[in-house]
């Protein structure tokens, strides 16, 4: 027998270890309604009555460990209702939605009218009376418009919502179990109508509708005078307010527009770190902008934007000039951690690889945050700011743009780098010093090289021959015809006179066979440098101390004179006379991560720029990855191609010592537009040698073979100034030799200018005029020559269907003739001075309607109706163009 434990709770023995309790709940409800004494309410009744019907004379067993949705009645020892929704209340419920959304339909046009209509009025600053009083009739209207005829609907609803039954139908029910619920419902469905009938009224329709309108129409009214009596007013004081922020943002603005332009002008030289000051300091003034205008609302700035007012104009696009100073700030931040993850100096080793992971990272987001500048900066029209501030915001767009776009190629160059140093596969480079003193056509002459290995990112040994390019000499075993002007010093051609060519990536290919063929191992690429650089650099990490082994601290100043003091050195005072460029490398490199800091990376960085675009620094690779990348940035000293005009003039010292050092080179180019449209060329050459007689290195003649590029098919007219060496100093090569193929067009195919001497042949696209000059110590030698171009200024008559239909449609539109003219200047060679004359004949009937560059202000460019001039200097590459029109 169970063992009573209180009064309502029964222990069974068998259900000790299960801990199972059986409740009485019949006994539990009656000792509960005993002890409050309170009367049951109608629902209550029904409640019990559901609960008893379901039960029966059953218990109800209640499982501590199971949830209470989990509990079931019983009845017969069948399943009656589960913890699913009754279908029942699951009808009701649908109901309940159906009315909601019935409501909302009805009232959705009065609800949006009103929040749009109390939004304007509050935007537009009603005071809280007027406000308040409108409110109150609106609300006295709707008010009269619920009620009525939808109460009892509501009251309904309402009481449907709050009654809410505990107990489930199951998904599957008897037929006897369906007729006790629908019995079931109809009771309560008959006990909520009586209740709801009580407090319920009808209202006639007529009422509700007259009284409505009669509270709207004076709501409307009351509305229409508020617009009238305030928004003038208030309009005024928007103007007013609108005006005031724009002297704010004016004041803010202008300073930060000045320290995008500047930062911006700081990263196209690759100065970071100032870059990323001026941006934080724009950054700076732009939030000081932002805290007067926060009080501003958005609805305001929109109505500013259509506003005549220029005034107005302004500060409606205050959130967009915000929105670019955040930008600005944190374009500032990124750039000062990319820089700062290369300068991180915690006295161990530098990890390059890491390093240049952590620019990447850093130098990616600065990136995103250039690109949503220039999206802001977009936004903003340029006709709304102040005029004197225009000039300089279309500055600082054009920077930003440009900024967005040298970051992706310097990260671009990040990768590329990678590779080059041989971070994921060794990698092996043959490296020449080619010396600008004694030219070649590719920079010049060079009696030291080195092997460079590389390993995982980081440089491997550094292998410099002590006898320099000279040792190669035992292991070649080829016999090849030199160039006929090396006959001047040796016929037989050796790795040291490989660089013949100007278009270095052929003098480049040419290099590595040599130097494969005379023993040497297969390199991944050829690299340049010439002294240029090497004084470059030494004037951005200080002087290095060589005393230990050569007796001499080098700097800027020093370097190139003991440099060739040391390699000019006779076998009988060393036998590795070239050996110190290899050792000065290694110093310089060792002692780089003592001496690196932001002032030097920066210079590092504008020194490399410097030198590349000069083409003081070449490179060649094997990996056509790397190849495309140097070819896109302009580094790889080809030969370009033009449809137009083109001149390059390349000096290859033979025999003339270090003389080149002493020269300087003045180039004076004419191209004159005939009445025909044929251009006739006229180019005068002047080269003086300012050194002096029997000067160390120098002061001997000058031997140059000069190599003078144009256009292809150009026809030589005239030359004079030019010299040759007397003929019996040249040697003839033996007949077995072999003949280079690269070398045909200029040795087999040459036509030869009798009057001159000049040789004529077709190379890297180009007609190349070819023929001696000599200058002694303290002398002038100009060079002449007068040739025709392949192409002319001719009208074109239509080709096409399209052409001839604009030609029927404007008959009278006038055709523009392009002339351009690219100047390629020599690698290696110092800057010399060029000037041009372009030159219109006056029966030509030709005049300038177009020319680039565009800003003649910031060039020595100038330009009319009869043509160009141009006084410039050409240290880099240079391009003039202009479009003619027929007069």
């Amino acid at each position: 027998m169970p063992q009573k434990n209180n009064k309502n709770i029964y222990i069974n023995k068998d259900d000790y270890k299960a801990s199972r309790f059986v409740l009485d709940l019949n006994a539990h409800l009656k000792a509960e309604a005993d002890k409050k004494e309170i009367k049951p309410t109608k629902k209550e009744k029904i409640k019990s009555y559901i609960e008893s019907v379901a039960m029966g004379e059953k218990k109800l067993v209640y499982k501590p460990d199971f949830s209470e949705t989990q509990a079931r009645l019983t009845h017969s020892g069948k399943k009656l209702f589960s913890t699913s929704k009754s279908k029942v209340f699951k009808l009701i419920n649908r109901i309940k939605k159906l009315i909601l959304g019935i409501i909302k339909i009805i009232f959705w046009p009065v609800i949006l009218v009103g929040k749009l209509f109390y939004s304007i009025c509050y935007s537009i600053g009603w005071t809280v009376i007027f406000l308040s009083r409108f409110i109150t009739l609106l609300v006295i209207a709707l008010k009269n418009l619920i009620g009525g005829n939808l109460k009892r609907g509501y009251v309904l609803f309402n009481e449907n919502i709050k009654f809410k039954l505990k107990f489930k139908l199951p998904k599957r029910i008897s037929r006897q179990e369906k007729k006790l619920v629908k019995k079931i419902s109809k009771m309560i469905a008959t006990e909520l109508d009586s209740e709801t009938s009580e407090s319920s009224s009808v209202v006639s329709p007529d009422v509700i509708n007259s009284s409505f309108f009669l509270n709207f129409k004076k709501v409307l009214s009351f509305a229409i005078v508020l617009i009238v009596l305030i928004l003038p007013f208030k309009a005024y004081t928007f103007y007013q307010s609108l005006d005031d922020l724009k002297n704010k943002l004016t004041g803010e603005t202008s300073q930060a527009i000045n320290d995008m332009v500047s930062a911006g002008k700081s990263a196209a030289d690759l100065d970071f770190e100032k870059a990323s000051q001026n941006f934080s300091a724009a950054g700076s003034n732009f939030f000081k902008a932002q805290s007067q205008i926060t009080e501003i609302h958005d609805i305001l700035l929109n109505i500013a934007s259509v506003v005549p007012n220029q005034n107005i104009r302004l500060a409606s696009n205050a959130k967009y000039i915000l929105a670019a100073g955040q930008e600005t700030a944190l374009l500032g931040q990124n750039l000062s951690l990319a820089v700062n993850s290369i300068l991180m100096n915690d006295g161990q080793p530098k990890d390059i690889v890491k390093m240049l992971d952590n620019f990447t990272a850093h130098s990616n987001e600065a990136i995103n945050n250039a690109r949503s500048l220039n999206q802001e900066l977009k936004n903003i029209e340029i006709n709304d700011l102040p005029e004197e501030y225009r000039q300089q915001f279309i500055e600082a767009k054009e920077k930003a743009v440009f900024l967005e776009k040298s970051l992706t190629e310097f990260v671009d160059l990040i990768e590329k780098i990678k590779i080059l140093i041989g971070v994921d596969q060794d990698k092996r480079y043959l490296l020449i010093f080619q010396n600008n003193a004694e030219a070649r056509a590719t920079g010049g002459f060079f009696g030291s090289y080195a092997l460079v290995d590389f390993h995982k990112g980081k440089i491997k040994n550094i292998e410099t021959p002590g006898g320099g390019s000279y040792d190669t000499e035992a292991g070649l075993r080829e016999r090849i015809v030199a160039p006929s002007p090396l006959h001047l010093l040796n016929p037989l051609w050796h790795f040291w006179d490989a660089n013949w060519w100007p278009d270095w990536p052929t003098a480049a290919k040419k290099l590595m066979w040599f130097y494969e063929k005379s023993d040497g191992p297969t390199v991944d690429g050829v690299i340049s440098l010439t002294p240029t650089v090497i004084e470059e650099y030494l004037k951005i990490i200080g002087p290095i101390d060589m005393k230990e082994k050569y007796g001499e601290i080098i700097d800027e100043k020093n370097f190139w004179d003991v440099a060739q003091k040391f390699s000019e050195q006779k076998p009988d005072q060393t036998k590795e006379p070239k050996k110190i460029i290899g050792d000065l490398m290694n110093q310089m490199i060792s002692g780089l991560p003592n001496k690196f800091n932001r002032e030097s990376l920066f210079g590092l960085i504008n020194a490399t720029e410097k030198n590349l675009r000069e083409k003081q620094v070449l490179f060649f690779f094997k990996n056509q990855e790397l190849q495309e990348a140097i070819e896109n940035y302009g580094w790889d000293g080809k030969i370009k191609n033009t449809e137009w005009d083109y001149l390059s003039i390349v000096n290859s010292n033979i025999g003339g010592g270090k003389s080149d050092k002493k020269i300087i080179q003045k180039v004076h180019h004419q191209a004159e537009v005939m009445p025909d449209g044929s251009i006739i060329n006229k180019l005068e050459i002047s080269r003086a040698h300012t050194g002096e007689k029997n000067e160390m290195f120098s002061g001997v003649r000058n031997v140059d073979w000069m190599r003078i590029y144009v256009p292809a098919g150009s026809e030589l007219i005239e030359t004079r100034g030019f010299s040759a060496p007397n003929k019996t100093l040249f040697t003839l090569p033996d007949p077995s030799w072999k003949i280079d193929p690269d070398l045909a067009n200029e040795e087999s195919f040459a036509e030869i200018n009798i009057d001159s001497g000049t040789k004529i042949y077709k190379e890297a696209g180009k007609t190349v005029f070819a023929n001696w000059s000599m200058v002694d110590p303290g002398e002038t030698t100009n060079i002449y020559l007068k040739y025709k171009l392949p192409f002319q200024l001719t009208k074109k008559e239509p080709t096409d269907f399209w052409q001839r239909v604009v030609a029927i449609i404007n008959p009278n539109k006038k055709q523009l003739y392009p002339y351009a003219l690219l100047a390629q200047k020599q690698a290696g060679a110092l800057s010399n001075e060029f000037f041009s004359r372009l030159i219109i004949n006056e029966k030509a009937k030709f005049s300038p309607v177009w020319n680039y560059p565009k800003n003649l202000g910031k060039t020595n460019f100038s330009i009319d109706n009869t043509g160009w001039k141009i006084n410039d200097e050409l240290n880099v590459d240079k391009y003039w163009a202009v479009f003619l029109e027929e007069k």
